[in-house]
């Protein structure tokens, strides 16, 4: 049997067996994507959403944060829609004067819809 080997730099270092064994690599890598994103909103919202004393219940100011932090994680799969989320949560939370958030989990979700919609220029010629 002819086994395919292949360098992924998104894998890290060393080499990865084609096939079934690259599926589970990929799903393990998505696995860490979506907990990164996880541990990168939770940080954030706790940071510039939760330290913020609202005038109305806290509890508007979770469902908003909670509901932005959903929009960052599904970016990977619906980046548009997700950034329209995210921004809709933040200005209705800034509105309410529920968040200190300058809309940066916005930003990670637009760098997304940069990424995959956006054109390159290069400089010179």
């Amino acid at each position: 049997m002819l086994k395919l080997l292949a360098y992924n730099p998104r894998m890290g270092a060393g080499l990865f067996e084609v096939g079934a064994r690259a599926d589970s690599g990929r799903a393990r890598l998505g696995s860490a994507l979506i907990l990164r994103d996880i541990l990168v909103t939770v940080a954030l919202a706790g940071g510039l959403w939760l330290t913020v004393q609202p005038p109305v219940d806290r509890g508007w100011q979770f469902l908003l944060a909670g509901l932005c932090a959903a929009a960052v994680v599904a970016r990977h799969w619906s980046p548009l829609p997700a950034t329209l989320v995210a921004a809709a949560m933040t200005a209705t939370a800034w509105a309410l004067g529920a968040t200190a958030d300058p809309c940066v989990l916005v930003g990670i979700c637009l760098f997304t819809v940069a990424e995959r919609r956006g054109t390159r220029y290069s400089r010179g010629g």
